[in-house]
C-alpha cells in the first residue's frame, strides 16, 4: 500500500511541477496574432460593406425619405386659445413689472 501511495505522490508531483512553457499552456503568439488580424480584417470588411450600403441608399434618395403630402397641410390655429394664451402672458408680464417696481400685490407665498 505504501508503494502505491509513493507512486501516486510521484505522479502528482510530476504532473504539477512542470516548468512553464508556451506549448504547455496553449500560448501561441503566432496563432493569437493571426486570429486577431483575421477578426480585425473581417470587422473592417463588414463595416465597409455596411457604410457603402447606407451611402448608396442615401445618395439615391431611398433612405430617410420624407412624405411630402404631409408637409403641405394647412395649419389650423384656434384663435380663442391663442388669445387666452396671449392674455395670460400679458398678465404675467404685468405681475413681473409690479414685483420689479416693489409693488408686491401677488398671492404667491414664495414672493
Amino acid at each position: 500500500m505504501k508503494d502505491l501511495l509513493q507512486k501516486i505522490k510521484k505522479f502528482y508531483v510530476k504532473v504539477i511541477k512542470k516548468e512553464e512553457t508556451y506549448q504547455r499552456h496553449g500560448i501561441k503568439p503566432t496563432r493569437d496574432w493571426s486570429i486577431l488580424l483575421l477578426v480585425s480584417f473581417i470587422t473592417s470588411v463588414v463595416l465597409i460593406i455596411f457604410t457603402s450600403y447606407f451611402y448608396i441608399q442615401i445618395k439615391n434618395d431611398r433612405l430617410f425619405v420624407v412624405d411630402e403630402t404631409n408637409t403641405l397641410k394647412e395649419v389650423n390655429i384656434n384663435t380663442n386659445i391663442l388669445n387666452k394664451t396671449i392674455d395670460d402672458i400679458k398678465a404675467r408680464e404685468g405681475t413681473t413689472n409690479n414685483i420689479k417696481n416693489n409693488k408686491i400685490s401677488s398671492s404667491d407665498p414664495s414672493l
